[in-house]
């Protein structure tokens, strides 16, 4: 374990290195959200809307 030292607070460190990600991934995991959300987006479209909203 490493110590981190952060506003004078000492804290204990153990980052695992399988839960790091490189850019790769996350730009993948973004891309995965991007997409998920616009057919998301074009679902709602074809739905009728209700006379209130």
């Amino acid at each position: 374990m490493t110590s981190i030292r952060s506003d004078g607070t000492k804290m204990k460190a153990n980052a695992s290195l399988a839960a790091n990600r490189t850019y790769d991934v996350i730009r993948q995991e973004v891309e995965k959200m991007l997409r998920e959300a616009e057919a998301t987006d074009r679902e709602e479209d074809v739905r009728p809307r209700a006379p209130w909203g």
